[in-house]
């Protein structure tokens, strides 16, 4: 079986644990991650913060965008470009429009954003290591290619798994985060 193919079945097997959870249990879960995430030093500390507003069963994110908000950070969320995604500044809900695929997005009006401190990623599957397995489209790859910040990737703990297949595009985070757990350097 190819990498590919195996990331595909691995995949299929992570969503559906991941779809499984409750929704008072995914709400229980989001306070814990944002708690997690707020005490991580190197977030703590950034001024600019590199997020994504999460869909369907993925870690709900809204309370974590609204927090670094009003604690004043410069937030930053990803618009996608073809095969590449592109970060730009938001200033609120306001700010975002339905994007590829209908994920909510900064608006065409909202400046690029020049940089980020840290950067929170989403996952379907992630190792304890940093090994992350996304959705498919390597967008997140081509980012943190480049990226020179913190990463963070944010998942529930039924999503932690002992390998995920690498391939060489693939790109690790520093950090992740479930509701019990912090797993970084």
């Amino acid at each position: 079986m190819s990498a590919r193919e195996k990331k595909s079945s691995l995949r299929a097997t992570l969503l559906a644990r991941r779809d499984a959870l409750s929704h008072d249990m995914a709400t229980i879960c989001e306070e814990r991650v944002r708690r997690r995430l707020s005490r991580l030093g190197a977030y703590s500390g950034a001024r600019t913060v590199a997020l994504y507003c999460s869909e369907g069963s993925e870690v709900p994110t809204q309370s974590i965008v609204l927090a670094a908000l009003s604690e004043g950070r410069r937030v930053c969320l990803p618009r996608v470009r073809g095969e590449t995604i592109e970060f730009a500044t938001v200033s609120g809900p306001g700010d975002l429009v339905a994007g590829a695929a209908g994920i909510r997005e900064p608006s065409p009006r909202c400046e690029a954003c020049g940089g980020a401190d840290v950067a929170v990623v989403p996952a379907v599957g992630v190792t304890r290591e940093g090994a992350r397995l996304g959705r498919g489209g390597g967008h997140y790859d081509r980012f943190l290619a480049g990226f020179g910040g913190v990463s963070v990737a944010l998942a529930f703990s039924v999503q932690v798994v002992r390998s995920v297949p690498e391939e060489a595009h693939d790109r690790r985070v520093d950090w992740v985060i479930t509701e019990d757990a912090t797993f970084g350097p």
